[in-house]
């Protein structure tokens, strides 16, 4: 009980049975957050022990404030239609998912989640803020749709920017360590992420993976392991595009590199229009378009003008 923590919190960090409360408590809140089947997902998702996946779950939870939303959600009882009280929180185990997979696949060697909040968590809030003036394009409009759709609806505005937002929320975690990487700040990381997406039609394209139909075990994975590269690539190619000796605003960056590599922008474009105009969709199309991204990508990353070219950005 949190009464208990606040008044005797030296005898509770003494406590005999300590690890088994922390494991107990840290149990119930995945169960009753992201249901009986998260852990099994998680370990055929990424392969990882059920302890690690439990940290990555806490990094995540804390990161974006999974609580404090949860609980915003919560407090609409009867305030709300209960259907859109679901429909929220079926986006925040959405988030978290993603979250904990983002984490464990690129905290191989070891995770501190206590450092891994540090890190993270500021970074997060500030997207979190700065979203409506960030987004742009078919993302701007999406979040503006349901933002009026969840105020029509009696759902504070707060609560409706973050959820408006939230699927512009999972690329959060690559936006930062782009950041990180360019030493540029976090709302200009995020500008340019949104608007290299924009300009290449990738919020459209993840969309489109999110929709194929899933038929069988493998090409559940297939799909998990597309959304991975697309996030990948468009954090490479904000720390290329980042990194390029580019003057200007966002937009006259993004003109100046759209020159240096008009050939293969030109080849992609084609390649998303033919996805576009074709009556059936198979996984193959979305592998192949993947790996012209990523050409593209790698091309932006090692270019002349770029700062870096160790690779470190890449897969």
């Amino acid at each position: 009980p949190a009464v208990l923590v606040e008044r005797f919190p030296d005898a509770l960090a003494r406590h005999k049975l300590l690890p088994q409360l922390v494991a107990t408590q840290g149990a119930n809140n995945i169960v009753n957050y992201m249901g009986i089947t998260f852990m099994h997902r998680m370990i055929d998702a990424a392969g990882s022990p059920p302890s690690d996946i439990a940290r990555a779950f806490i990094a995540a939870r804390d990161v974006f404030d999974m609580e404090k939303w949860w609980h915003e959600i919560e407090k609409l009882d009867a305030a709300v239609p209960a259907d859109e009280q679901l429909d929220m929180m079926r986006q925040l185990v959405r988030l978290m998912r993603r979250a904990t997979r983002w984490f464990l696949r690129n905290h191989r060697c070891g995770m501190n989640v206590e450092e891994i909040v540090k890190r993270f968590q500021p970074g997060v809030r500030e997207i979190a803020s700065a979203m409506p003036v960030a987004l742009c394009g078919s993302r701007r409009q999406v979040w503006e749709t349901r933002h009026a759709h969840l105020l029509e609806k009696g759902v504070p505005d707060a609560l409706a920017t973050y959820i408006a937002g939230i699927d512009s929320m999972l690329p959060a975690l690559a936006i930062i360590q782009a950041a990180e990487l360019t030493r540029r700040s976090v709302h200009e990381a995020a500008s340019m992420y949104y608007a290299i997406g924009n300009s290449l039609d990738l919020y459209w394209m993840y969309e489109e993976i999110n929709r194929l139909q899933i038929e069988n075990h493998w090409q559940a994975l297939a799909r998990e392991a597309y959304r991975d590269d697309l996030d990948w690539q468009q954090r490479t190619l904000t720390v290329g595009v980042l990194n390029a000796s580019f003057e200007g605003s966002v937009d006259q960056k993004l003109e100046q590199w759209d020159s240096l590599h008009v050939e293969m922008i030109a080849r992609w474009r084609r390649i998303m229009t033919e996805i576009r105009t074709m009556d059936t969709r198979e996984f193959a199309m979305y592998g192949v378009a993947l790996r012209e991204l990523m050409d593209l990508a790698q091309a932006t990353l090692h270019s002349d003008v770029c700062g870096i070219g160790d690779g470190s950005a890449g897969p």
